[in-house]
């Protein structure tokens, strides 16, 4: 770790950046050569006005506010798996958002 890592992190003149689920195992000295930050999902309400702006970029429509709702509490709030159900709707040839769709999504937790 030392010449493979460490050394290249101390000697190079760039930012590294690194992602992690876990940090278990990682030695000490290597963890503080990092900063960490962390996120936090969104409120339900505020994963329902993003998923608006976003079906409004991709040319989506929506039957209503509820269904925008309802896919942020079916998603868990993360919005990667929210727009696994986005993606489905464009391939529709209405290119609309129901509460249909957003109740029959099968959301994989390896997702």
């Amino acid at each position: 770790m030392d010449e493979k890592l460490l050394k290249p992190v101390e000697e190079l003149g760039f930012m590294w950046l690194a992602s992690s689920a876990t940090t278990e195992g990682l030695e000490k000295m290597f963890l503080n050569r990092f900063i960490k930050i962390s996120t936090s999902l969104p409120e339900r309400d505020e994963l329902a006005i993003w998923l608006a702006q976003r079906c409004r970029e991709w040319g989506i429509s929506w039957d209503s506010h509820e269904t925008l709702l309802r896919l942020a509490e079916r998603s868990d709030r993360v919005p990667g798996m929210a727009l696994q159900v986005l993606a489905r709707a464009t391939k529709k040839r209405d290119r609309i958002l129901t509460q249909r769709l957003v109740e029959s999504h099968i959301f994989d937790v390896d997702d």
